[in-house]
């Protein structure tokens, strides 16, 4: 099994690839990574937030907190869903939270092809800035094609910590 840090490029990699693929199936929008940073990155103050873990006791930990623009998520939900008469808000949640169950689901399966255990989470939304912890920090920054115009609106905050010594007693 592969270290954390060796394992947060391939994580990354799936994180890219879900992200195109999930925006690109479901919402027929194009989302390109536009860059990777070390540490823990903060929104806009006006996002929709999703978050999920993955875990295996003892062995892994992974937390990936997604931060969308509002704006771009209204008009997606308004493209998706014209006439559903759901509220707004609700329909930018769920996307929010479908969205995190198909990367964070894809990180999964291909972790637990090696070799891994991992267990998930559902999805759901959070409140808040991002505060860091302990662990490896790294987030990614996409764009999304909305309306003809990319938009600089999502961003994927993980934070990934492996086995801890022992307690100090």
């Amino acid at each position: 099994m592969d270290s954390i840090r060796t394992m947060k490029t391939d994580v990354s990699d799936v994180v890219a690839r879900s992200m195109a693929n999930a925006f690109g199936v479901m919402f027929h929008r194009d989302v390109a990574a536009q860059g990777t940073g070390e540490g823990l990155a903060k929104g806009t103050g006006q996002d929709i937030c999703s978050r999920a873990s993955l875990w295996q006791d003892g062995l892994v930990n992974m937390q990936f907190s997604f931060r969308f623009n509002r704006d771009m998520l209204a008009a997606i939900a308004q493209d998706a869903y014209p006439a559903s008469g759901h509220d707004a808000q609700v329909l930018c949640e769920d996307i929010a939270c479908a969205v995190a169950n198909i990367v964070v689901s894809n990180v999964k399966t291909y972790l637990n092809g090696r070799g891994y255990e991992l267990e998930m989470d559902i999805p759901a939304t959070e409140a808040g800035t991002p505060e860091g912890g302990q662990g490896h920090l790294t987030h990614m920054r996409f764009r999304c094609d909305s309306r003809g115009q990319w938009e600089d609106g999502i961003l994927v905050n993980m934070q990934m910590q492996g086995p801890r010594g022992p307690k100090a007693g």
